[in-house]
């Protein structure tokens, strides 16, 4: 089989569309742990109500409500540091990049998968990825739980396109989209946070 070359100039809009992507692919688990917890408070706080005859010190509904309560909102200030920490992270290599030029180029082979940038280069035996998954607009590789590659299905030719995923079918195993389809936000977003 022939290899596949993808080569992808640097484009700084699509850079951080595809880093806020992958922020929200990794942080998806968050949100089953919120709705929990925002359900769990509710009703938390009828129980500590229908059980007011005691104090509040033994009043076992009461105090696991306001440890929900303090554990909610920990949970709420902490992804709020971790997302601006990252989003001031993106915006920095979306600058460095943008000065280096870079070039991204992906080539697939039989045997391996390969990825080199102007400043980086990794190969990985097909074993090393442990699925693929078509998320929105994009092609996801990834290892273990992390989206290590993104590509941009939309910056494919057809034909390309076709060849790549019949590739990827036949190396990786696929697996379904987890996440529903999202507003996507754009970079103008990031840049304001």
């Amino acid at each position: 089989m022939e290899n596949i070359h993808l080569h992808f100039p640097y484009n700084r809009e699509e850079f951080i569309q595809e880093h806020l992507f992958r922020y929200h692919l990794v942080t998806k688990s968050y949100k089953k742990q919120w709705t929990q917890l925002f359900i769990l408070i509710p009703i938390l706080f009828i129980a500590t109500t229908l059980n007011h005859g005691k104090p509040l010190p033994f009043n076992f509904f009461a105090i696991l409500t306001l440890f929900s309560f303090i554990f909610g909102y920990w949970l709420y200030a902490t992804s709020n540091i971790k997302k601006k920490g990252y989003n001031k992270k993106v915006l920095h290599y979306a600058d460095k990049y943008d000065e280096l030029q870079l070039e991204c180029h992906f080539e697939f082979s039989d045997l391996e998968f390969k990825y080199w940038d102007n400043e980086k280069h990794f190969y990985y035996k097909w074993h090393c990825l442990t699925r693929f998954s078509y998320e929105e607009n994009y092609i996801v590789l990834w290892i273990e739980n992390n989206p290590q590659f993104i590509i941009n299905r939309h910056q494919l030719k057809p034909a390309i396109k076709t060849q790549l995923e019949k590739l990827l079918h036949e190396k990786i195993p696929f697996s379904e989209s987890k996440i529903s389809s999202s507003k996507k936000k754009n970079s103008d977003e990031l840049i304001d946070q």
